[in-house]
């Protein structure tokens, strides 16, 4: 009976060993893994900085990504938290279900090369995107997401022709979307790119700024709401 115990006690520590192994080279491998796929996709850089992982959330310290080059504003998008809530097993099902994400601090800066003008810094990173070859992947699962809370939503504006004249536009205290799909993918790639589709487009709905769209769309449609139901890939599905 001793001999019996001391080996379940043996198997326990064993799998403890492998469960703190997995999540140090998760928590290490993820941020990497999304700058990399992120930074080719938008030709901009992309950093993210600690992640947290735990059995029922994952939190992002610090998302960053680069402008394009040329741009008057540093960066075209910085949050500081990004916390993803649902159990760790969920990610290893067929539908992968996400309780809640919430997006803290955020700050978008959108550039536009005149007054009168649609293309800016957005208009090309999004081409970036559009146009970004996808690798070919067996993966299949869907992701739903019932909540996206984005909090506290700073936005500056500036044309290249004047570019000392930033404007900062009123804060927008929260935003909150739910039931959001998408389909085929790492999952958390899915998460990341319905984050950032579902976080543009209500933004540009809330300032009124959907024509800055309309110079990668070849023949872009009359009414603003229908212009937003165009999918680019993931972004704006």
């Amino acid at each position: 009976m001793k001999i019996f115990f001391r080996s379940i006690g043996g198997l326990v520590v064993l799998v403890l060993i492998g469960l703190v192994i997995t999540f140090f080279l998760v928590r290490s491998g993820l941020s990497g893994t999304i700058e990399r796929k992120m930074t080719s996709q938008f030709k901009v850089p992309v950093s993210v900085g600690s992640v947290s992982l735990g059995f029922s959330a994952i939190g992002f310290k610090k998302l960053v990504i680069g402008n394009t080059k040329g741009s008057v504003l540093p960066t075209a998008l910085s949050t500081v938290n990004i916390t993803i809530n649902a159990p760790v097993t969920r990610y290893f099902k067929q539908d992968v279900v996400i309780d809640e994400i919430s997006v803290s601090n955020i700050q978008l800066g959108l550039e536009f090369d005149s007054a009168s003008g649609t293309r800016g810094n957005w208009t090309e990173i999004m081409s970036n995107y559009e146009n970004a070859p996808e690798p070919a992947s067996q993966d299949t699962r869907t992701v739903f997401i019932k909540r996206l809370v984005l909090n506290n939503i700073s936005v500056d504006v500036v044309y290249r022709t004047n570019p000392k004249k930033i404007k900062r536009l009123p804060l927008i205290p929260q935003i909150v979307l739910t039931n959001i799909s998408s389909t085929g993918g790492v999952p958390m790639h899915q998460i990341m790119e319905s984050v950032l589709g579902q976080m543009l487009k209500s933004v540009f709905m809330k300032e009124n700024l959907n024509n800055m769209l309309n110079d990668i769309i070849k023949n872009p449609p009359k009414n603003a709401q229908d212009l937003l139901k165009i999918p680019f890939k993931g972004l704006f599905k």
